[in-house]
């Protein structure tokens, strides 16, 4: 059952009912279900904890340090999830590891750190995982190896705290609000709109990470408004927005799943994660690398940045209701990860099988030991054998948004992947049709991926999605006006 409650004003009186909550979980549920964690073996331990020192005074403030030693055992401990925002703080280098493993100045430590370290102290824990200062942030070796195993570290620890309306390290967790409001299942919105500190208690039993001995509790700390159910691993850099269905996106039967409903339930994850912010582009897939590893199967093919080479011309079909593009290499044009943003698609995902167009050869060249992670600048690629035809990009008449002409006269609406400059009106494009003149499974459109010759002058990139709707098609079609497509072969990079 999820359950909003209200909080006292005194924000630090807010940690005796989720102490309770816990207490309770680990006291009395069925450990068949809830996590425990009793016992565990410490294969998907982190490298490193934080130790948050013994001393029930401010004594302990002396005593923070990193440990990386546990003698082959677990150690029940709470981890932070959060954003990292654009202001510097403290991170673990190699310059300063030694000392890290001997004190970390608490005069150092952001108001979000200090708030987490506080609430775990005061929940009876002494070990905290906050990605930050727990991974030598410039050893790339480290980073991608703790990286690959996010997934593992948040759903291993024994609470998540999620500082979802934090934005920056410096926001902290507890605010200070002005009066009391009272609701039932919604907030309802008082004449002055305070902010609140809202704690939830999500559904424990009803698991969002694919087996029920790696389920977690999740403590949430958000204002009205922006707060979902449910959560799923990521990296401490990701959103300051409320999470993810729970309901929606349950992984409890992954293994029981269907090859397409695997593969459709991972492109939900994939577009609503892209939403995300994350401080930096280039860890996008990284992030995601712990839960692309409990996806992978051989009936959804090998990993292509982001996407599944069995179902990967469906996946290429995402549409940016708005974003911006990433500033560094992150992975190739026809990948979600190239845009962080609000994306979406007009069809569910289907395998290659079901389109005219072909997947004839495709590949990435992984950046380090995780295949699942961060790849080469410019080592993705696609070649299809696929239905095409030029067009012209040029500005609709009527409402001056950027669209392409066809021949021998059909304009297809553009939704493009990036702002469309003037520079680029009356230039020419590729139009490749996956499936040809048929409309996908919701009847709406006809869609091609619009592409444009990359700097080598001979491979291709995309752009954006042309969407051709079906009812002008046929109206074109009846006045004689065919669009005449040739099957071409392409390499999208």
């Amino acid at each position: 059952m999820n359950v909003g409650q209200q909080v006292p004003k005194d924000p630090w009186l807010g940690r005796f009912r989720p102490a309770m909550w816990l207490r309770e979980c680990l006291q009395y549920h069925d450990r068949g279900t809830c996590k425990t964690n009793s016992g565990q073996g410490t294969s998907s331990m982190p490298k490193r904890l934080m130790f948050l020192g013994n001393s029930n005074d401010d004594s302990f403030q002396n005593q923070l340090k990193l440990a990386d030693t546990f003698d082959s055992k677990y150690i029940p401990y709470v981890a932070l999830s959060y954003c990292w925002g654009a202001s510097k703080h403290i991170i673990t280098k190699s310059a300063n590891y030694d000392q890290h493993l001997h004190n970390i100045s608490w005069s150092a430590i952001p108001a979000t750190y200090r708030d987490a370290i506080n609430f775990t102290r005061a929940l009876g824990y002494r070990y905290l995982w906050i990605d930050a200062l727990c991974i030598i942030q410039d050893d790339k070796q480290d980073w991608s190896h703790e990286a690959a195993h996010m997934a593992d570290i948040y759903s291993d620890a024994i609470l998540v705290i999620s500082a979802a309306n934090a934005t920056h390290v410096g926001f902290g967790l507890l605010r200070e609000r002005p009066g009391w409001r009272q609701f039932k299942n919604r907030l309802k919105k008082g004449h002055d709109d305070p902010t609140h500190l809202l704690i939830q208690e999500p559904v424990v039993h009803s698991n969002v990470l694919g087996d029920p001995a790696l389920e977690g509790l999740y403590l949430y700390f958000a204002e009205p408004g922006r707060f979902k159910s449910g959560s799923l691993p990521r990296d401490g850099c990701t959103s300051q927005q409320a999470v993810t269905s729970r309901q929606r996106y349950d992984l409890s039967s992954l293994d029981r799943m269907s090859d397409k409903e695997r593969a459709n339930l991972w492109d939900g994850l994939a577009l609503s994660y892209q939403n995300r912010l994350i401080t930096k582009d280039q860890d996008r897939l990284s992030a995601l690398s712990g839960l692309a590893h409990r996806f992978q199967s051989d009936g959804l093919g090998h990993y292509l940045a982001g996407l599944w080479s069995k179902f990967a011309i469906s996946m290429m079909l995402w549409e940016v209701k708005q974003g911006r593009p990433a500033t560094e290499y992150v992975a190739p044009s026809w990948s979600w990860a190239t845009v962080q943003g609000r994306l979406k698609r007009n069809d569910s995902i289907e395998p290659n099988s079901r389109f005219r167009a072909k997947l004839l050869d495709s590949g990435c060249t992984r950046a380090t030991d995780d295949p699942y992670g961060a790849i080469i600048s410019g080592s993705g690629f696609v070649k299809l054998s696929s239905p095409c035809a030029d067009a012209t990009i040029v500005r609709n008449v009527r409402s001056g948004h950027p669209a392409i002409l066809l021949p021998p006269a059909i304009q297809a609406f553009l939704q493009s992947d990036n702002e469309v400059e003037a520079s680029q009106i009356g230039a020419t494009v590729k139009c490749l049709f996956p499936r040809g003149l048929e409309t996908g499974p919701s009847g709406r459109y006809v869609e091609a991926l619009v592409l444009t010759l990359s700097k080598n002058m001979e491979h291709y990139q995309r752009i954006g999605i042309a969407h051709i709707n079906k009812h002008s098609l046929r109206d074109h079609q009846e006045r004689g006006h065919d669009l005449r497509l040739i099957s071409q072969t392409i390499t999208i990079v």
